[in-house]
């Protein structure tokens, strides 16, 4: 990326676009750009595959989004309905508004277009040559590599964003179903209800 346009990162992350994106799109039209064809020209084997290279971009090098923010928009990718790409609408938004947003997604999806475009009608007279074939075979291990660890980011971002609380809450409920189960012993349940200490009755 060290031939990239890039616009002046405060030292801080990026704070929100305005809706339009007036005031950012300018500076940061040339970056998005070229942010996003490159992504969309390495996804091979699912938009899962270019997480970790969005996260190093956009929240380490950049500094255009949060650890947390991107976890967001990631979620938002899975959940609407499209590929996880559309993670890039979300980034886009982010740093110039709906036009940021509109040249990050147009930006990810043309180099998919065009590889298909050209891609095509040469598909059927180079799916049997050995060298394809070889190529093809190389790549696969490396794309469950990339998808493994972009599943190792989300889930270590995810337990590390797991406070105290939130384990308590945890275990507190599991606690209420199962004193309240039919088959736990009266004073137990009495224990849950009025807070007090009760002793397993000498013998239990």
């Amino acid at each position: 990326m060290a031939g990239l346009p890039l616009a002046t990162v405060p030292p801080e992350v990026l704070t929100l676009s305005s809706f339009w994106g007036w005031e950012r799109i300018g500076d940061y039209f040339g970056p998005l750009l070229a942010l996003f064809l490159k992504t969309g020209t390495l996804i091979f084997g699912g938009g899962l595959v270019i997480i970790p290279l969005l996260e190093y971009e956009v929240v380490e090098r950049l500094q255009w989004l949060t650890r947390s923010e991107f976890i967001n928009g990631i979620a938002i990718g899975q959940l609407s309905p499209g590929p996880v790409v559309l993670t890039a609408a979300f980034i886009g938004f982010k740093v110039a508004g709906l036009r940021g947003a509109l040249v990050a997604s147009i930006s990810i999806f043309t180099p998919s277009f065009l590889f298909i475009m050209a891609g095509a009608p040469i598909l059927l007279r180079i799916r049997q040559n050995l060298w394809v074939q070889a190529f093809l075979k190389a790549v696969r291990p490396a794309v469950l590599g990339a998808i493994a660890a972009a599943i190792g980011f989300l889930s270590l971002h995810r337990a590390d964003s797991l406070s105290g609380a939130d384990l308590a809450t945890g275990i507190g409920r599991r606690r209420v179903r199962a004193t309240d189960r039919p088959d736990v012993p009266q004073f137990l349940r009495l224990e849950h209800r009025y807070g007090n200490p009760v002793s397993w009755p000498e013998g239990q």
